[in-house]
């Protein structure tokens, strides 16, 4: 009896000081579905190079931030770092293959139904949720499109530069183009893949504004990392507002939502985050974390 009372008035004290989630006996009382969630998640995972746990107490909200390569657009002021060409294109399909296979293991092993991805906005002329391949062979196309305007590029600097190099550019490019589609099955992006299939639901990552300045506006080239910032912060809103506990999101490895949950969470106390990133293996080789 005296045991008995010693507990419950240990519980109570304990109760009283606003302890939500107190540890008795070895079990942990009023954890969150986004703790369990993290708890639980798997130290390793086929396909994936490495994984980061970054645990928040008391968290509401878990986001798992999959790191992917994809195609960028041709920057006529630089030229030179253009990212289409065959070495590049190799790495993006190796990456997004990898992130098909980590997607699966997700949705049979922790139950991930939907995807948070990149690029998708509300209004998004070219998304159609009942035709995920209406994207997907956009993103197929993009990167030959892409390739279209840098070949005229390359074509009108023929009369002001150097011919030979830039007559192997264009050879190559050209040679390139021809047999993308067949030679890269994962360039459109595995979650878009997975989309068609019916194997996951993909959800909007983007504000519509951000992401737009991003690509054409004042926070195009030069600017990208306070667009990244803006961008990120945006999609932390959209989950907090869709009430999303457990948050899978497809986005490129130069985004990172450490400093951005950091503060988050120190103006949102009820709405904290933990993070977890995952980085595919193919990435993981070529570029670490």
């Amino acid at each position: 009896v005296n045991l008995i009372s010693k507990i419950l008035g240990t519980l109570s004290a304990l109760l009283l000081v606003g302890c939500s989630s107190p540890d008795f006996l070895g079990q942990r009382y009023s954890e969150t579905r986004a703790e369990i969630f993290f708890r639980e998640f798997p130290e390793k995972i086929e396909m994936a190079g490495a994984i980061g746990k970054y645990k928040t107490e008391g968290a509401k909200y878990c986001l798992v931030h999959i790191l992917q390569m994809h195609v960028s657009a041709f920057d006529k002021k630089k030229p030179d770092s253009s990212c289409i060409n065959e070495k590049n294109l190799e790495g993006i399909n190796s990456v997004q293959n990898d992130i098909y296979d980590i997607l699966l293991q997700l949705k049979y092993n922790m139950g991930t139904r939907e995807v948070y991805q990149e690029a998708l906005y509300e209004d998004d002329k070219i998304w159609d949720d009942k035709n995920p391949r209406r994207k997907m062979f956009y993103y197929l196309e993009y990167p030959q499109k892409e390739l279209v305007e840098e070949i005229e590029f390359w074509n009108h600097k023929f009369n002001l530069e150097k011919r030979e190099r830039y007559e192997r550019i264009l050879e190559e490019k050209l040679r390139l183009k021809e047999t993308m589609s067949e030679k890269y099955p994962f360039l459109a992006g595995a979650s878009f893949l997975m989309a068609d299939n019916d194997l996951l639901k993909l959800k909007y990552g983007e504000n519509c504004y951000f992401y737009k300045e991003g690509l054409e506006g004042k926070l195009s080239f030069g600017a990208e990392r306070n667009n990244h910032e803006m961008r990120e912060n945006a999609l932390l809103e959209m989950i907090e507002k869709n009430r999303d506990e457990i948050a899978v999101v497809v986005f490129g490895g130069a985004h990172c939502w450490k400093n951005n949950i950091r503060k988050w969470n120190k103006m949102h106390q009820n709405e904290r985050f933990s993070l977890i990133e995952i980085v595919p293996k193919s990435y993981y080789q070529k570029y670490g974390r």
